[in-house]
């Protein structure tokens, strides 16, 4: 019984740790991005800079899906690389670069 609590927590531990790995944190923007700048903090906070003003909100990370909530509407971005990239208006694509 000891051998298999053991197991159970070195799965757990390793579980834990291949799930941090995936998040995602750093400033992004650039010409195509919608936003002046928006910053990933580890917390799950994204701080967005748009029109010289900054507002705070939650994001989180599903595999190479990136969900921020801004002010109650949900805007998912698809990670590639160092590139944020989200459907936008009239079927342009947001494009947010690593900064």
């Amino acid at each position: 019984m000891n051998h298999l609590i053991k197991l159970t927590l070195t799965a757990a531990a390793i579980s834990l740790l291949a799930g941090c790995g995936t998040g995602i944190s750093g400033d992004y923007g650039g010409e195509d991005c919608l936003y002046q700048k928006i910053s990933f903090k580890k917390d799950g906070t994204a701080y967005i800079t748009m029109f010289g003003s900054e507002i705070s909100a939650p994001y989180k990370v599903d595999g190479d899906k990136v969900s921020v909530i801004v002010q109650g509407t949900g805007l998912v971005f698809t990670k590639n690389g160092d590139v944020l990239e989200a459907g936008q208006l009239l079927g342009q694509k947001m494009v947010c670069k690593k900064i």
